[in-house]
């Protein structure tokens, strides 16, 4: 009896809801066959051997939860409403009367409305997923199908869809109103996000010294279906067996959950808002908290973040939580006059959320400014991410292609992630080791010198300088630190949001380069297997003559040697070395997450990560190895006959006045300077300098094009006539000048880096 009447009450549903079940069918008639036919005829048209993989690649992602976003939203809107409609009957007293005198169990009951709904959208899935195959066979596309990949997409999004429209059959059997359970689901369906959210956001902010390994955007994305979704699409990490398996025994439990409590549902619940007033507390209160934090957190952004102050964070967070507690309370009772109830545990709450809140703020435990003493630690790692380009900048850039109707994407998502990780800052930092005691002094001095800038933030930001001088120097650095203390602790503090200057760091970085081990490891490319790394180009600081890059140079097949060139040389220069002597150019690299040359992608379609690194002018041995990929000698040297014009570019953390100095010139022309378009200078006769100031006067631009002035210029930035420059760091001095050269073609050939002292460049040092 009880089995007919589960499998009358099935059919009795899906005939009743036939009009949501063609809906879903023709949701999924638009998105999966009709889409198909309109996207597949340019694959079938360039069907050939080559092009094979790419198009059964393609038809896969066609059916991924990842790719096709269209489906994954029909899905998510067909789960929610679903469990609205077919349970709808529980929100009214006279029909949850007539069911209840059923000769049916409950069990059986819930079951046959949670088939009944899960099959109105499941059905007219699976029958366009078979008519998307006929229109697939009709481009004769059907022998490139992987028909593996096809039933995995479509299990991930049967498992998605089940678990959002189980949560959704929970909440209606918590509730006995309509708009509450579509609200509770809502909070069941985003409460996991928010909380991982808003944790993230205020350890930062609170504690912006904490360094964290973990991978907040995948936790985020587990703790909802939805959330789900979004980093299948975002991301495209696929679901693998377990998380399949977690998922399947995740909605057993949930629909296990559900048929609990409606056996013990009262049959009066219908209409109420809440169908057990236990379960009020165990709702309102972390909802309290949630709203109080994210409240208090959108107020800190608009109000008072840039200034360091708490104020509005906690004026929002108590209004959030205050307006959030009442406002459920006006809904459990359906009565405005419930505003005044429970306002004792609503204020012991809100005491305690703001309690904690401010003893963070106020740093009680000295988190942020941790340093340990020197006896306590056994050795360091460091990484300083900003202060010298060479060792820290690197770039992952994604093999893309776009013959497809979906637009640019990743060929290969894999070795995109995995070159992602290998870059990482908790790779990098690893890398940094140092134990020589006098290298440890001078990390835990870099890491003083970050604690005593809190609250700073950036330098200069009250003068917005980083709006108006982006590729400026000074540049600032963003410090991670490792310390491995004697006890076998592990403790990591990064100062990021607290960026000093690097010019700061200087002293100390001296130091800890001539930490041999320190210089051994801090190259990272040295660390792969050769195989992986390709040659991609050499740029000197200063070429006077025109240089194409040459293409045939990413297909080198072995560049062994002149890694090995490079690091030998490299290794070998030390702080002191680096802030004496200037570098010459850039020698670049590629590395891939496979040999590239068993890869049948041109290496332009392939994903790898980008390094570049200095070369010395006595890097004899690396400048001979460049030579074997045509790049002579001469190529690092300028040709000062070539050089049409020199421009000066000078910049000062004060900003210039129409009383400072200007360079004095052997040709002895007075320059004109221009402030926002007023002349205060003057202008001589013949070749003659000019010199503009802007960004409220702390840059200003001088160009020279008297050969005695150039060949001045040209002469100040050598070393004793060697041609070096200091990229390593900014020294201590305001004055910074960049040369650029013009040559006869009129195109601008580099913004080549120097710095010259004062005295140098004015007064009576000009001859």
């Amino acid at each position: 009896m009880n089995s007919r009447l589960l499998s009358y009450n099935i059919r009795f549903n899906l005939r009743k809801k036939l009009w949501f079940s063609a809906l879903s069918f023709l949701a999924f008639l638009f998105v999966l066959p009709i889409n198909a036919g309109m996207t597949m005829p340019a694959f079938a048209a360039h069907r050939d051997a080559s092009a094979a993989a790419r198009i059964s690649e393609e038809i896969s992602r066609f059916f991924a939860p990842g790719s096709n976003v269209s489906a994954s939203i029909i899905f998510c809107i067909a789960a929610f409403a679903a469990g609205l409609i077919f349970f709808t009957w529980m929100h009214h007293r006279s029909q949850v009367d007539f069911y209840h005198s059923l000769p049916c169990s409950r069990t059986r009951l819930l079951g046959g409305n949670y088939l009944a709904g899960a099959l109105a959208v499941l059905l007219p899935y699976l029958l366009n997923l078979l008519l998307t195959l006929i229109v697939i066979a009709a481009m004769r596309l059907l022998p490139l199908c992987d028909f593996g990949a096809l039933l995995a997409g479509a299990g991930v999004n049967i498992l998605l869809f089940l678990l959002i429209y189980t949560l959704m059959v929970l909440a209606v059997v918590l509730t006995g109103n309509g708009v509450v359970s579509g609200l509770l689901a809502l909070v069941f369906l985003s409460f996991g996000p928010a909380l991982f959210q808003s944790y993230l956001i205020l350890r930062r902010q609170m504690q912006p010294t904490w360094f964290s390994t973990t991978d907040w955007v995948q936790l985020t994305g587990h703790s909802s279906p939805v959330a789900r979704y979004i980093t299948l699409f975002t991301s495209e990490s696929g679901v693998g067996w377990l998380e399949a398996l977690i998922m399947a025994a995740l909605i057993a439990l949930l629909f296990a959950a559900a048929v609990l409590l409606y056996r013990r549902r009262p049959s009066e619940a219908a209409g109420r808002a809440l169908a057990f007033p236990a379960s009020r507390p165990w709702i309102k209160y972390p909802l309290v908290v949630l709203c109080a934090v994210g409240f208090g957190i959108f107020l800190h952004w608009l109000g008072d973040i840039e200034s360091g102050s708490w104020l509005w964070f906690f004026i929002g967070a108590l209004l959030g939580g205050l307006i959030s507690g009442q406002l459920m309370e006006i809904i459990y009772h359906a009565d405005f006059r419930a505003v005044k109830k429970r306002l004792a545990p609503l204020a012991v709450t809100m005491a305690l959320v703001l309690g904690c809140c401010g003893l963070f703020v106020a740093d009680v435990w000295g988190y942020n400014s941790y340093l340990p003493q020197r006896g306590e630690v056994a050795r360091v790692e460091l990484l300083l991410d900003g202060f010298n380009s060479y060792t820290s900048s690197n770039m992952v850039n994604a093999g893309v292609w776009g013959d497809n109707s979906f637009g640019y994407r990743e060929l290969r998502d894999a070795d995109y992630q995995q070159l992602r990780g290998e870059v990482s800052v908790s790779s990098r930092l690893s890398r940094g080791q140092i134990s020589d005691p006098a290298a440890i002094e001078a990390a835990l001095a870099i890491a003083a010198k970050c604690i005593a800038a809190e609250g700073e933030g950036s330098p200069d930001s009250s003068e917005d300088y980083w709006m108006d001088n982006y590729y400026a120097y000074p540049e600032t650095t963003a410090v991670y630190i490792r310390y491995h203390l004697s006890d076998g602790r592990t403790v990591t503090r990064q100062y990021c949001d607290r960026e000093i200057l690097s010019r700061d760091l200087i002293s100390e970085m001296t130091v800890i380069y001539a930490d041999e081990q320190y210089r051994s490891q801090i190259y990272q490319l040295f660390s792969f297997d050769p195989q992986r790394v390709r040659f991609a180009e050499a740029y000197p600081f200063e070429a006077t003559q025109l240089v194409y890059g040459n293409e045939d140079l990413y297909q080198q097949r072995d560049c062994s040697e002149l890694l090995a060139a490079l690091q030998r040389e490299l290794t070998a220069w030390d702080g002191e070395m680096m802030r004496r002597e200037l570098p010459v150019g850039t020698v670049s690299f590629r590395v891939y997450a496979d040999d590239p040359s068993d890869d049948p992608l041109p290496q332009e379609q392939q994903s790898f990560i980008s390094f570049s690194y200095p070369v010395y002018a006595d890097f004899s041995e690396t400048i001979a190895q460049l030579e074997n990929y045509g790049i002579e000698p001469s190529y690092w040297q300028p040709d000062a006959e070539a050089v049409t014009e020199a421009v000066l570019c000078e910049y000062s953390r004060e900003g210039f006045s129409s009383d400072d100095l200007l360079p004095v010139a052997p040709s002895g022309l007075t320059p004109i300077i221009s402030y926002n378009s007023e002349t205060v200078g003057t202008m001589a006769a013949g070749n003659t300098p000019v010199t503009l100031l802007y960004n409220e006067g702390r840059n200003r631009e001088t160009a020279y094009t008297d050969s005695r002035d150039i060949n001045w210029l040209m002469g100040l930035s050598h070393h004793e006539g060697a041609f070096r420059y200091n990229s390593f760091a900014v020294p201590s001095g305001e004055l910074q000048v960049v040369l650029q050269y013009r040559n006869s073609y009129g195109a601008a050939l580099t913004a080549n880096r120097y710095i010259i002292e004062g005295t140098q460049v004015y007064g009576a040092d000009e001859e």
